[in-house]
Order: structure tokens, then C-alpha cells, then sequence
């Protein structure tokens, strides 16, 4: 019983500990293929109205984009800054 609570405790530490490193800001917006898909930094480059931050999203590459392949661009919106960020 005390190996399945240390277990869950774990898992919950890491799955919390993860989501507060995912806020990252940035001055600059970070170069193509810096980022895995759909993980997101902020950028603090003062191009949003004051309040606000430019959130920054990478896209997923499916197959090879030169030749017609799909996948989902990169996204960018500013949004209301986070507490904390």
C-alpha cells in the first residue's frame, strides 16, 4: 500500500512540476524547430498592447512540408499576461 501512494505521489509531482516550467518567456521569438509541437513560450518582445504578452505556439510538422505535405502552422496571439509570467 505504501509503494502505490509513493507511486502516486510521484506521478503527481511530476505532472505538476512540468506544467510550471512550460511558461517560459522569452525576449526574442525562438528560431523554427525550437520547439516541440504544441508546446508554447511567451514572448515579452513589446509588440502587444500593454497587458498583454505574445503567446506563442509551435505548430506540428507531418510529413515533408516542401512537397505538399500537412501539418499545422505555428500560432501566435497576444494574450492577457499570466499571473506569474
Amino acid at each position: 500500500m505504501k509503494g502505490i501512494r509513493m507511486l502516486v505521489a510521484s506521478v503527481a509531482l511530476a505532472v505538476f512540476s512540468t506544467g510550471a516550467s512550460a511558461q517560459r518567456v522569452m525576449k526574442y521569438e525562438p528560431p523554427q524547430g525550437e520547439l516541440r509541437g504544441g508546446q508554447f513560450v511567451y514572448v515579452d518582445n513589446g509588440k502587444c498592447p500593454k497587458g498583454q504578452i505574445l503567446k506563442v505556439t509551435a505548430g506540428v510538422r507531418v510529413g515533408r512540408m516542401v512537397s505538399g505535405g500537412g501539418g499545422v502552422p505555428r500560432e501566435k496571439v497576444c494574450v492577457a499576461r499570466p499571473s506569474g509570467v
